[in-house]
């Protein structure tokens, strides 16, 4: 938050976050806050193993042949993970380690217009956004 706190000029709706400046947002966390919280993670446990088998299912005729178990789990592990946001078990040993409850989603059970894994910026964002830093003095 201390990096997004400020006032923008030409947004009048920013103008509140001036008594903001300077503020370290970092003193108001606390493990010992964190750990009465349960934190949901999501598992996408079922969009990477589609992922998995469309790219092994192209990647096996590419090469000729199917791609061992060892070959999908390392797919899985460098290629899919990170495209969805990272392994839930790392995020998820991470947490626990610290005290934290964790509930684990998987995401099958999430309605399917639900993104799982990154949200997805509209088709004119790139546009928006050079536009938008363009009017920045």
């Amino acid at each position: 938050l201390t990096a997004m706190a400020g006032v923008d000029p030409n947004d009048a709706k920013t103008s509140d976050a001036a008594s903001l400046n300077g503020v370290d947002f970092t003193q108001f966390l606390s493990l010992d806050e964190a750990r009465k919280l349960r934190v949901g993670v999501i598992r996408p446990d079922t969009q990477a193993a589609a992922t998995v088998a469309s790219y092994a299912e192209m990647l096996g005729q590419l090469a000729g042949k199917e791609l061992t178990e060892a070959e999908q789990q390392a797919l899985l592990k460098e290629v899919v993970l990170p495209q969805l946001g990272g392994d839930p078990d790392v995020a998820i040993a991470a947490l626990k380690a610290q005290g934290i409850e964790v509930v684990e989603i998987p995401d099958d059970t999430l309605p399917p217009s639900f993104d799982t894994a990154q949200p997805q910026l509209p088709y004119d964002f790139q546009h928006s956004i050079a536009e938008f830093f363009s009017g920045i003095g």
